[in-house]
């Protein structure tokens, strides 16, 4: 699972960047240095970030080589990602990336207009907003699309140059996409979780998981077990029913077949080979897994990476790699590529650590049944990292903490990962929480938030990865996994789940006993600013009443329910503006108490008919007139809806025999220059 932050804001857990809280000066060991800046630029409502490769040359010539091959591994696989998302997403980028090499001869005026797309494009990993999985248009019409293809390809330009096909007409290429492009009635979400009556989820949702097939086949389908990839396979309809098209490399033997995406697969295999001569063993066994997984598309073998990757307990560079989260799928069962380089901080993974060593003792103190907690917890690993690289579902856009595998058998009987991105909460931090705190904050609550912002930050952060996605216990006798049975709404209560269990832990002594919070102050910080985070994550909601995130839809029903219990008040103040605040903190304790009982209960048990009623009452509907006024606010205050990370260039030094001996990582691109060097290694890699 991945953690965003609602508050400020994939997956796990809540939206795009840290909580609204204003920061305190953090300690000096973690300060970012004003020579250091963390803001780029802004695009639209996005702030695009800066990620510094902190403890990059503390790492061995071995160790940071063997980034470098997990990097390239991560990048191989990229493409795929922008398929997932869209039929054409590919096609759509290949073509403006085209035209902004060509760009010499265009309109100056479609020239900026190209690029406030292309920038827009790279952000979102195609034309839909990664949040309110809202389809945006360029900011041209079909018409100068037409003339600047006429003019790139009389200046020189071949039609390879901006993605059309050998073969293919160019005005036929241009054809094909001219509804996607312009027409924002159609396909105008990339997932609908919450169709309409007589509507049809998978006929709605434009990602590219199933073609020309319907929920209820589908459902009839998998339900007599003919789904054998439900993780990695493209469902189809054809003459003879359904069929997956998995996502696989095929075995070298030719007993396994290739499969759909088979010359990216390769790309990232052939890395990941490079890489086992600088891994160590246990990590070196992982990789050999997840190879044999990107070869077969077994399930069983993604499993064994699974297993293989948490036995590896702490590495100093680690790799996050595969069909992993499923919050974009209408289903909540397809993985979306993603791939993530990051080294270890050692000096924030002593308190991740510390909480790990505590995790039974914190699930012993849980408020829900005994039944539904476990009993031999294998501790979590939980290691503070900064990022070197994240593309795909984790990038550019990254998350602030990830908690894996998703695999509830293997959560329960091998333990999991949690990994905090110290260097993503860090920037993230620095461009937003002030602006926001001192804009949708009470009066009465803003003290407290600037004095104690930082420490709720992590510590919410660090909990929710830590303690809430590693713990509880499914019942026995479930005949299915909770993820099945819950379907579509089994993501927005895993995070919710995790926000709640962090919020609880708030208050246990355990806390003040390992130093990391030393007063009532921190967690009454910490309640405020949740309450506060149930209004400021409307700010991303452009248009439309109902929630598509499954992040956003936790905080809704989170504080949704809060606010019946009488616990969080919605409150106008002089001059009409509107604040959540904490009406009753006992009664917030309360609440979230017992909210998180009935949030586990519901997992545990696969009360597919609570969990319904429990999101439709909660988590799906908009006030579109308070969405409204916030969206306002924001926009007046320069709060960024969004953010996006410029990572690090890795620069291999070679011997004169052309071998390399090191890798130096800089900090010396844009947006753009990144995201076209991506573009550019991904159309390498392969066999």
């Amino acid at each position: 699972m991945l953690i965003f932050m609602s508050a400020a804001g994939h997956p796990g857990c809540s939206g795009d960047g840290p909580r609204e809280a204003a920061t305190a000066t953090p300690p000096a060991s973690v300060a970012l240095q004003e020579e250091r800046p963390a803001l780029l630029e802004r695009v639209g409502t996005t702030a695009v970030v800066r990620l510094y490769a902190d403890g990059w040359n503390d790492l061995t010539p071995r160790q940071r080589i063997l980034a470098w091959h997990l990097s390239r591994a991560a990048l191989a696989g990229r493409d795929i990602y922008w398929d997932q998302m869209h039929r054409h997403g590919l096609a759509v980028r290949d073509l403006m990336e085209g035209l902004y090499r060509h760009r010499e001869g265009l309109d100056p005026a479609f020239a900026e207009a190209l690029m406030a797309y292309l920038k827009k494009l790279w952000i979102h990993n195609g034309f839909y907003d990664d949040r309110s999985r809202r389809k945006f248009g360029p900011g041209f019409d079909q018409a100068a699309l037409r003339q600047a293809v006429s003019r790139a390809l009389d200046g020189g330009a071949e039609p390879a140059h901006l993605g059309i096909p050998a073969g293919r007409a160019v005005e036929e290429h241009l054809a094909g996409l001219s509804r996607t492009l312009f027409d924002p009635d159609f396909e105008p979400l990339l997932t609908s979780k919450s169709p309409g009556p007589g509507g049809d989820s998978l006929r709605e949702s434009a990602v590219n998981f199933y073609r020309d097939v319907t929920l209820r086949e589908v459902e009839a389908w998998s339900g007599a077990g003919l789904e054998a990839h439900p993780l990695n396979s493209t469902l189809v309809q054809t003459g003879e029913g359904l069929e997956e098209e998995v996502w696989r490399a095929g075995t070298r033997d030719g007993q396994v077949p290739p499969g759909r995406y088979a010359r990216a697969i390769e790309g990232i295999i052939a890395r990941l080979e490079a890489a086992l001569e600088f891994a160590d063993q246990e990590q070196a066994e992982a990789l050999r897994r997840l190879i044999r997984y990107y070869r077969t598309g077994e399930p069983v073998d993604w499993k064994a990476h699974g297993i293989a990757w948490v036995a590896h307990r702490q590495p100093v560079v680690d790799t996050i790699n595969g069909f992993i989260e499923v919050y974009k799928d209408p289903r909540g069962r397809k993985g979306s590529y993603e791939g993530v380089v990051h080294v270890k901080d050692g000096e924030r993974t002593q308190l991740m650590e510390a909480l790990a060593a505590r995790a039974l003792a914190f699930e012993r103190n849980a408020p829900w049944d005994d039944a539904f907690k476990r009993s031999d917890v294998t501790p979590p690993v939980a290691t503070a990292v900064n990022v070197i690289t994240a593309v795909g579902d984790a990038g550019p856009g990254c998350p602030l903490g990830v908690n894996l595998p998703n695999e509830e058998e293997i959560r329960e009987r091998f333990g999991s990962k949690s990994v905090i991105l110290v260097n993503v909460l860090r920037a993230y931090d620095a461009v937003s929480t002030r602006a926001s705190a001192a804009e949708f904050a009470h009066p009465d609550e803003l003290e407290l938030a600037r004095r104690h912002g930082d420490t709720v930050n992590f510590l919410q952060t660090a909990m929710h990865e830590v303690l809430g996605h590693a713990s509880g216990a499914v019942s026995p006798g479930l005949t299915a996994s909770p993820a099945v049975l819950l379907g579509r709404h089994y993501n927005a209560l895993e995070e919710a789940r995790a926000e709640l269990v962090a919020l609880h832990a708030f208050w246990d002594p355990m806390l003040r006993e390992m130093g990391a919070v030393d007063s009532d102050e921190i967690p009454r910080a910490a309640y405020q600013a949740y309450a506060r985070s149930g209004l400021v994550m409307l700010r991303r909601v452009k248009s439309g009443d109902v929630l598509q995130d499954d992040h956003m839809r936790a905080t809704a029903l989170i504080v949704g329910f809060l606010m019946d219990a009488g616990a969080v008040e919605r409150v106008t103040l002089d001059g009409g503006k509107t604040c959540f605040r904490v009406a009753n903190l006992e009664q917030m304790r309360a609440s979230v108490a017992v909210l998180l009982a009935e949030v586990q209960r519901i997992k545990s048990t696969g009360d597919a008919v609570a969990a319904e009623k429990l999101i439709q009452t909660y988590a799906v509907r908009v006030d579109t007139g308070l969405r409204d006024e916030v969206v306002r606010r924001a926009e007046e205050a320069g709060l960024p809806d969004s953010f996006a990370a410029v990572m690090p260039r890795l620069e291999p030094v070679r011997d004169a025999a052309g071998q390399v001996q090191d890798v130096r990582a800089h900090h010396d691109e844009d947006l753009a220059t990144q995201m076209l060097r991506f573009s550019a290694l991904a159309r390498q890699e392969g066999p």
